[in-house]
Parts: C-alpha cells; structure tokens; sequence
C-alpha cells in the first residue's frame, strides 16, 4: 500500500451491467480496465485485469489513494481485481556527429534524420566484400556494485548468460554478416566509488564510462588485455531526461573501433537485457531503428518488420532476428569503413569465458522461470498463472493474500521447460518439443552461391560479388 500511496492517481470508473471499466492515469502510464472471463477459479473469482496503456490522456476523477487502493485490490465491497503492468521498453542512440539522441533528432514526419558518413577510399578496399569477412568483437563487461549487490556470487555466470544470447542473435542467419561476439574481459565493481560515476543520467553516465573504460584497454590488438567495445551493466535507472526513466540501453552510433566512444550502458532488467545489448552494440556498428526512414530503401516500415532494432521491443517485436534494413546498413558500413573496423578482423587473444559462453546450457535451462521472474520484478516474484506460456513471461506479485501481474513484454528465455511433461520447451516464444536429434550440436556447412551481383562500375574494372552462407543445414 505504501508503494501506492507515492503516487497522486486520479481516477475515472464507469460501471456497465455492474462489472467495472474505466482507466488509471499515473505518473508511469494510463492504465485500463476491464473484467477478465471467468476462470473457475473460486479464490479470485470475476477478475478484472488492468493493462498499462501509453500516456494519452488526463483522468478528470481524484480520488484517494485507500480507494484507489481498494479498487485495485479488491478490499471492502469491490470484487478482487488482477493487476496487469507493463514498462515499455524503449532505445535512444545517442549521435556523435551532433552530441543529441535519436529520439530528439525526430523530423516532422516522426522520423529521425541523422547524418551518415560514406568513407570511399579506393586504395585500402578490397576486392572482396566486407561482409564476407569473419569479424571478432572483442567484449570488455563492466558490472556496477549494484549488479554485485544484486547477483552476488553467480554474477558472472548471470553475465556470460546475457550474452551467450547475444552471439547468438549475431549468428543468425538474418544478419547475413559474419559477427562473432566474445566477451574478453568482465570487471566487478564491489564498491560505489571503485569504478566511473553511475547515475541516473543516462548521456552523462555513458560519457563518464566510456572515459573510463580507456583505462583498461591496451590498444595492442594482440594483447589480452585488449577489448573492441566496452559495456556496463547496472541495476540503477537511467534517464534520458528528469523523470523519463524508460531508457534501458544508450551508445554512439558508428563508433566501433573507436577507443574513446565504443562502449554502451545497458539497464540490466532480468534475462531480456540480452535484447537490449545487442540492440545497442547494432547502433555502435551504426545500425539504426527499423522503423527510421533510411530503413525504408530496404523494407516497409511497418510492425511486423520490426526486429532486434525496433525503436521499442514490444509483443510484436523479433527481437532474435534481424530486418533486411539492419543487414542492409550494417553491410553498407562494414564495407565502407575498411580503415576505422580493424579491430574486428584479429581473433581473440583472451578465451578465458569462450567454453561457457557457447557450450553451457541455454539460459531457460539455468534459470526457470520463476527465477526469471525474481530477475525482473524482485525476489517476490513468480511466474502468473493465467497467461499464455512461452510469448511474454508475466509474473506475479502477492500483496498480502491480493495477486497482480506485470509483464515487460519479453519472452521466457529460450530452453524453459513449458509443459508439465518436461518435454516442451520455449524457442523463441513458442512452446515446441524438441527432439534428442534437434538438441545435438551440429556443424554448419556452406550453402549454395548466389547469383552474381551487378558490377560496382559501369566502365573500365569494376567488382561483381557473390554470397554464399554457412546455413546448412540451415539454422532453425
């Protein structure tokens, strides 16, 4: 009740045939209300659900925080209600042309416009494409002592869990780009004051950070103290502006390579960070939102195209793929920026965390589902029993012998078991059975060449290209 009664909520209820409707307008939303089907379940009996909607509008009806309280919760004469909390989980790339972020760049058409810089140097290209290139992101990962207070003592396998996930997002065959993504180094910060200055500020914390960073990174490729980019994990909020807290990830865009400006702050938020670090290491390779108007020479700008770079990771979102924009552009700077992505084409040195980022279990299978939960909403919280599995992972938070349910609209993590046989497990949002030949590792092989692109010049020598992937048998 305290939790609620930090908030001044105004109210509007409409009661139509005696079941409640209406919306909650609150500093962190709106939120709507409506009753739930029955259940057949006597201990909540005609639930209402109320789902946090995007801030529309103002209620006109104050009323006070014990009623609002009641009407939630079901207290006193109101039927007991199921409580249905999202946060939206929103990226802002932060442009290092201008020092402003994306979101601040938007045009009249509700687009960003952002500067690109096309480096054509004929004397240092190669023949052959870029993209054709295996290309090593050496990962130094910086945990705040907020990380350290929270994980404790499995912190680092937590860590080497999120982005076990990330390589594999960059593996997929969607890319259509050879990125292996290895972390190198992991520093643990113990102590408020024993790394950079972490605060709520999300441009500020990302500069004091990447000037730290430099600290520790010998700039000799060959060293094993040598990293490409640099992330800091942190439990503490961060903020574009004063009280818009929405954020959970911020970088440079284009800055790969860069030993002042590859680095990124990402909000660890439960298992789903994972989204976020690989949605923010994509701007550092300046990959832009799928849903930014230079993405529309590759695709319609449209939900359903909405993958790992959407603007915001929402239900429609693939967070495990990429949009033909995002393989377009990253193949247009790989190929462009020759000279300043040097750094990619060296093989780690340092393979200290290589067998357990790629040979452990898959993260669903370390942490079920109900520890998924406490990640995300607190120690608390359990998996909610009335929804859907697999899709969006909603939890559950007991409030005396009261239940609400959130979700931050993210999937369980993949390898979660989803039936009570044991024999389902979750695969990118979907419950499926995996057979015993399907969980075997298998080399991949080379598929067939593509046709022959077009020349790259219309007289005199030129380059024709032709692709062929690693994608058999193709990755499922």
């Amino acid at each position: 009740m305290a939790m609620m009664q930090l908030y001044t909520i105004r109210l509007i209820i409409f009661v139509l045939k005696q079941l409640n409707y209406g919306m909650l307008a609150m500093p962190d939303g709106v939120y709507s209300v409506e009753p739930l089907q029955e259940t057949g379940d006597e201990k909540f009996g005609n639930i209402t659900k109320v789902i946090k909607e995007e801030k529309k509008r103002e209620a006109h009806v104050e009323i006070n925080n014990d009623n609002i309280w009641m009407i939630l919760l079901g207290h006193s004469r109101h039927r007991p209600h199921l409580v249905h909390y999202f946060r939206s989980q929103s990226f802002y790339a932060f442009d290092h042309n201008n020092g402003t972020t994306d979101m601040q760049l938007a045009n009249e058409d509700g687009y960003a416009d952002m500067q690109w810089e096309d480096i054509h140097d004929r004397k240092t290209r190669s023949r052959r494409s870029a993209n054709s290139w295996d290309h090593y992101v050496e990962v130094l990962v910086v945990a705040d002592s907020k990380m350290h207070e929270y994980h404790g003592y499995n912190l680092e396998a937590y860590i080497l869990t999120l982005f076990s996930t990330v390589a594999s997002i960059y593996r997929h065959q969607s890319l259509r780009a050879s990125i292996n993504v290895i972390v190198v180094k992991i520093i643990i910060l113990k102590h408020e004051n024993a790394g950079p200055h972490v605060s709520s500020n999300a441009q500020d914390t990302l500069q004091q950070f990447c000037r730290w960073q430099q600290l520790y990174n010998d700039r000799n490729d060959d060293s094993p103290n040598h990293h490409d980019v640099a992330i800091l994990l942190t439990r503490g909020d961060i903020c574009r502006a004063p009280g818009k807290c929405d954020t959970l990830g911020l970088a440079e865009l284009g800055t790969m390579c860069d030993g002042q400006k590859s680095c990124a702050i990402i909000e660890d938020n439960g298992l789903s960070a994972a989204f976020t670090i690989a949605h923010e290491l994509g701007h550092i390779f300046n990959i832009p939102h799928d849903d930014e108007r230079k993405c529309s020479q590759f695709m319609q700008l449209t939900k359903h195209n909405f993958h790992i770079m959407a603007p915001t990771l929402e239900y429609n979102t693939h967070p495990w793929s990429w949009s033909a924009c995002s393989s377009g552009m990253l193949e247009r700077f790989l190929d462009n920026n020759r000279g300043q992505i040097q750094c990619l084409f060296d093989q780690p040195v340092q393979r200290k965390y290589y067998e357990d980022m790629f040979e452990n279990d898959a993260p669903g299978k370390k942490y079920d589902v109900n520890q998924q939960c406490k990640f995300v909403f607190g120690p608390q919280s359990e998996l909610c029993p009335y929804m859907p599995t697999c899709r969006r992972l909603w939890c559950a938070t007991y409030y005396g012998s009261q239940m609400g349910c959130r979700t931050q609209h993210m999937p369980w993590a993949d390898g979660t078991t989803c039936d009570k046989s044991g024999r389902m497990i979750c695969h990118r949002g979907e419950c499926v059975n995996i057979g015993a030949k399907q969980r075997m590792k298998q080399d991949g092989n080379w598929g067939e060449w593509q046709p022959w692109g077009q020349c790259s010049r219309t007289c005199g020598g030129g380059v024709q290209k032709a692709l062929r992937d690693c994608d058999s048998p193709r990755q499922e």
